[in-house]
């Protein structure tokens, strides 16, 4: 079969042979990049997939590390005075305004509201507030039209 290659090849006129020569490398790279696409997009594939199971895996980590310091969580401050006085000296020193805050009955737990606060700190300060203790019941966070949220959300002691 080679031989007879070799003899058709020696039959081409010049020109033909450039002709077919051009059309080999057309096909040979073709063919190379319909065999090399899907394995570059498989690859593309396993990285995302790693990537996301890294992520996965730590935010589990944390949570676990959160779940097994909760034991050595210290007591819920403000425990002795009102929590809704509490609540309304550390949203202040944040720099967030209570527009609402009610004592529930018992004096272990609050209602509070926000009409109007910037993401960021409000999250920040709801995070400290679990991070001493608190536990958050009910929480509402609305968006606003100038990128702010508001907030109703119910707050008590363990």
């Amino acid at each position: 079969m080679i031989a007879s290659l070799k003899l058709w090849w020696r039959t081409l006129a010049p020109r033909e042979r450039v002709l077919v020569g051009v059309a080999t490398a057309l096909a040979a790279a073709v063919l190379t990049w319909l065999l090399l696409r899907p394995v570059a997009s498989y690859l593309n594939g396993l990285d995302d997939t790693h990537r996301m199971a890294v992520e996965r895996a730590g935010r589990v980590e944390a949570k676990a590390a959160l779940l097994q310091g909760a034991d050595d969580r210290p007591a819920a401050p403000g425990a002795s005075g009102p929590i809704d006085q509490w609540l309304a000296q550390t949203a202040a020193d944040t720099g967030l305004t209570l527009d609402r805050n009610e004592q529930r009955a018992g004096g272990g737990a609050a209602t509070i509201a926000i009409s109007s606060a910037r993401a960021p700190a409000l999250i920040g300060w709801l995070a400290g507030l679990e991070r001493q203790g608190l536990v958050i019941d009910r929480l509402s966070l609305t968006p606003g039209a100038d990128g702010s949220v508001a907030l109703t959300a119910e707050v008590r002691r363990p």
